[in-house]
């Protein structure tokens, strides 16, 4: 009877943690830019391929190059970069138990990994494993397996984490680190940067795979994210060729928008809005008197009520006896009836819009209407009918694009038709799961 402890094997290098940048030698890119070094990159590279050893030795070889000064200050440089661009991948880490044994071919030392993974968030008590090349050419397999009963092997490496592993007898289950489908659309599209953003968000996914909360964190990484900030960008640039200086974000739809836009373009009076259909069209002497101070705030000429997505119909009656102050929308039905002073990013998709509402529903109830009361306008809200408990964790993808999201220089319009037209009627069972018959 074997006597060897039983474990589950890691690979550590995108299965429990990714690097932001997704390629591991754009690190030498930006130390390249951080350091004002003139081909460091390749620099690097090549004295990595020449010595095929360990972190040391490589910079052994840069010093031969660059002289010890340099050499030295690009060391430390290039591992507190590597330590700011790295970040959990949470499915995995979330099944690490104290005992399993972590697997790496990697030029760091077991001591630079473990600093790596105790920022990335790993708390459990594991044994590390590192070479250069001992899982690629399989000799570190057969040298774990005279010590633990592997009962499987996880990696992302078809060569060196699964093939290797199998013909040492080691079960394995292989980690898909590439970037899916929206991504690889996204990053061939013009948007490289956004893609790689979407997939470490999608892979930070805090949630198992039976939590309804894993879709919905996908949706938001994958869906809702790039066109909040494609959105920004087109709205932004929309502002400052109409010299709006005054943003008023209709509730609810707005709600993670207002957030973002007041973060990344802190130079306009962005206003979170108490709008609704049922106040629009019951326009009591209160709401209009709210609205009207809203639009004194830089002047209405220099005011723009922006929203998600509608037909503006509810809103004409209001706007109307407000001398139609400029509305502007991300996606706008229009119909037979036609809003006055009324623009737009896209318009009339042959599609299902009710996905794009639910991901930007907000913790506060539909507005019925706003009372005056003490010098203020108070908001009047119904109950909330969905569970918004299911967007917990908003507030941590708000966190993530404002620590780490890049609003995109250029939009590609058929980018945001594609993602519309993508997830199309594909998650029917997120508006039972809410409650969402989008009249509320």
């Amino acid at each position: 009877m074997s006597t060897k402890r039983k474990v589950n094997s890691w690979d550590i290098f995108d299965t429990l943690i990714g690097r932001r940048c997704f390629y591991p030698d754009e690190i030498f890119k930006i130390i390249e830019i951080k350091s004002g070094i003139n081909n460091y990159f390749n620099i690097r590279k090549h004295c990595e391929s020449i010595t095929q050893s360990n972190y040391d030795d490589i910079y052994n070889k840069m010093n031969e190059v660059l002289g010890l000064e340099k050499s030295e200050s690009l060391k430390k440089m290039e591992f507190e970069t590597e330590l700011e661009y790295i970040f959990p991948i949470q499915q995995n880490m979330n099944m690490v138990v104290d005992g399993d044994i972590l697997v790496s071919d990697n030029y760091y030392s077991k001591e630079y990994i473990l600093k790596l993974l105790i920022k990335a968030g790993l708390n459990k008590n594991v044994e590390i494993y590192v070479t250069y090349g001992g899982k690629s050419n399989g000799s570190i397999w057969n040298n774990l397996k005279n010590t633990y009963d592997i009962v499987k092997h996880t990696g992302d490496n078809v060569h060196s984490d699964i093939n290797m592993a199998k013909m040492n007898g080691i079960p394995t289950t292989y980690f898909n680190k590439e970037f899916n489908n929206i991504e690889s659309y996204l990053s061939n599209n013009g948007h490289p940067n956004m893609a790689k953003f979407c997939r470490m968000l999608r892979l930070k996914n805090l949630y198992n795979t039976e939590d309804p909360k894993f879709e919905l964190w996908n949706l938001e990484s994958n869906f809702n994210v790039p066109i909040l900030l494609l959105y920004m960008n087109y709205l932004n640039n929309y502002c400052i060729k109409n010299n709006y200086k005054t943003i008023l974000f209709c509730t609810r739809d707005c709600c993670h928008l207002y957030k973002l836009f007041k973060h990344f373009y802190p130079g306009y009076e962005s206003i979170y809005f108490h709008s609704s259909r049922e106040a629009y069209i019951k326009k009591s002497d209160d709401y209009k008197n709210y609205v009207l101070n809203m639009l004194r705030v830089n002047g209405k000429d220099k005011t723009v009520v922006v929203d998600l997505c509608g037909t503006g119909n509810s809103g004409n009656e209001i706007f109307k006896e407000l001398d139609y102050p400029k509305r502007f929308f991300f996606w706008y039905i229009s119909g037979s009836h036609t809003g006055k002073n009324i623009d737009y990013m896209i318009q009339n998709i042959n599609c299902n819009n009710s996905l794009l509402e639910i991901l930007n529903y907000d913790k506060i109830g539909s507005l019925s209407d706003v009372q005056y009361i003490n010098d203020n306008h108070i908001d009047i809200r119904k109950d909330i009918k969905y569970d918004h408990k299911l967007l917990d964790f908003m507030d941590s993808i708000i966190e993530n694009i404002i620590k780490y999201g890049e609003i995109p220089q250029n939009i590609n319009l058929n980018v945001v038709m594609y993602l519309i037209k993508y997830f199309d009627n594909q998650n029917e069972h997120i508006k039972q799961l809410f409650n969402h018959d989008g009249n509320e």
